[in-house]
Parts: structure tokens; sequence; C-alpha cells
């Protein structure tokens, strides 16, 4: 299975609402798991491991 990483960074909730919606859509694919994480939040162990990364901003 591969992972997409979705990692965001917000001040206003905007991007946070593009990031969402992009997660929705992201998990309808078969055989993707999807993960949403602000950049805060996000660690190296999730950059390596992950085969798709999606950035918002």
């Amino acid at each position: 299975m591969k992972t997409l990483l979705i990692v965001y960074h917000t001040q206003s909730g905007n991007t946070e609402k593009l990031a969402g919606a992009a997660y929705r859509g992201a998990c309808e694919a078969d055989e993707v798991e999807t993960r949403l994480v602000r950049a805060y939040d996000a660690s190296l162990q999730d950059l390596l491991t992950c085969q798709a990364l999606l950035i918002g901003s």
C-alpha cells in the first residue's frame, strides 16, 4: 500500500480547509493510505516513509 502524506500550515484556517478537501478526495483512492498532518506535528519519519507528499502553506 502506498502512503500519501498531506502536510499543511495555516494561520487563517483556509489552508486547513483546502488540505481537508484534498484528504477527503485522496481517501477515496484504492490502495492508498492518506495521512493529514499539521506542519508542526510532522516528523522526519513521516517524510521518510511516505511515497507521495502534498504540502499546503
